[in-house]
Formats: structure tokens, C-alpha cells, sequence
């Protein structure tokens, strides 16, 4: 594993091929048959969206794992649980869904701290959409329960003064780029926009990279 860790974002995928693609990028800086925690919390831990992504890796030689988090279900997993398959993950992915529900989740199981610790430790952290802007300060987003309507909510802060949003390429990307700038302008805080089929990874000294070099790179607003 790499001695810096890093946070990545995927701003909204076409085809689970590159999902696949930006896993296997992420795990050229790990050891060889890298471990990756698959979360599906942010979507209520729907079947259908955790087979896309096992079938989307399992040609791949990383080591899958799933956690199944929920903010009310009994039959979670234990704390002993979680924290083995933290402590144990190169890659953590956390799928995309609602932020409302992944919030609720990070809550209950206490995941900011299980988080930062594997970035310290050098693990890539983040995910699809909702899992990788949730670490941003600000998250800019839409919620399929009230009709996409456009959103801005505080995240965790573990990006340190950022706005994020996601599908930057889409119809509605006007709209959420609009929604970004000011909010960049208004808390001081880096903008950043991803577009779909693209990852940006942020590291302390490093600041923001685009991860493939075959999609567009990130819009970023600067309030200076």
C-alpha cells in the first residue's frame, strides 16, 4: 500500500467497465490482490447495485469485501466487524444513493473515524457520486425521494474547504454548476465538479488530480 492515502470521487458512471477502470487505477498503488470493501449503505444496500459492482471487479485480482450497513436494520454488521474490514481494506468503495441515508449511516457506526484512520494508513477512500462527495465539506446534490430536487448539505469535512458535485455532463450539470460556483464563493471553499465517467483524487500535498486520462478533468472554482 502507498504511504499516502488518498480520497477519490466518481462524478456518475456509463457501464460498470468503468467502474472496473478506476478500481484497478486506484489499485496500482497497493500491493498485489489489493483488498476493496464494497458499501452499498447510501442505496439501502440494494442487491442489484452490489451485483453490478461484483461483477464489475471480479475479473480483477483484488480481494472483495462487503459490508451491509443500515441506519435501522438489527442485523448490521457487528462493531468488531466493521472495524476488521476497515482495518483490513486498501481501497474502500462506498456506492452512490443518498446522502441524507450514508450520513445517517457514518452516524450510527461512527465511519468518519474508521475512515480517516485508513487514510492515514495510506488506503484509497471515497466512491461513487454521494460516497465520494459525502467527504467533501459542502455536497451539492440532487435526492431521488423529492423529485431531483437540488440540494446543498454539509459533508465531513475530511477534504478540507471543498464543494462537490457529481454528473457534470449531464442535462441538469447548469444547474449544479451554477449551484457550485456560488457556493465556492460564499464559505471560501475549492468547487469542484466532477463529470460522469471521470474520478478526481485529492491528497494533502498533491491537491486534485483527474484519475483517467480518457474523460474530461474536473470544473474547479477557486474563491480567490
Amino acid at each position: 500500500m502507498s504511504e499516502n492515502g488518498l480520497y477519490y470521487i466518481m462524478g456518475g458512471v456509463q457501464g460498470g467497465s468503468k467502474i472496473k477502470e478506476c478500481i484497478v487505477s486506484l489499485s496500482e498503488r497497493c500491493r498485489e490482490n489489493a483488498k476493496i470493501l464494497y458499501i452499498g449503505a447510501a442505496h439501502g444496500n440494494d442487491p442489484t447495485y452490489e451485483r453490478g459492482f461484483t461483477n464489475s471487479v471480479k475479473d480483477t485480482r483484488l480481494e472483495l469485501d462487503v459490508l451491509h450497513l443500515s441506519e435501522e436494520d438489527e442485523h448490521s454488521a457487528d462493531e468488531q466487524r466493521i472495524s476488521t474490514a476497515f482495518g483490513n481494506a486498501d481501497i474502500i468503495f462506498f456506492d452512490g444513493g443518498e446522502v441524507s441515508a450514508l450520513g445517517k449511516v457514518f452516524e450510527r457506526y461512527k465511519l468518519q473515524d474508521l475512515c480517516k484512520a485508513a487514510f492515514e494508513r495510506g488506503a484509497s477512500v471515497g466512491g461513487l457520486c454521494a460516497g465520494g462527495s459525502y467527504f467533501a465539506s459542502t455536497v451539492i446534490h440532487t435526492s431521488l425521494e423529492d423529485d431531483g430536487a437540488l440540494y446543498v448539505d454539509p459533508g465531513l469535512g475530511l477534504i478540507p474547504d471543498s464543494a462537490m458535485t457529481c454528473y457534470i455532463g449531464d442535462r441538469a450539470q447548469i444547474q449544479r454548476l451554477r449551484t457550485l460556483e456560488n457556493v465556492s464563493y460564499q464559505r471560501n471553499e475549492t468547487g469542484v465538479g466532477v463529470p460522469i465517467n471521470q474520478v478526481v483524487t485529492w491528497e494533502p500535498e498533491q491537491g486534485y488530480k483527474k484519475l483517467l486520462d480518457d474523460a474530461l478533468g474536473p470544473i474547479i472554482y477557486t474563491p480567490d
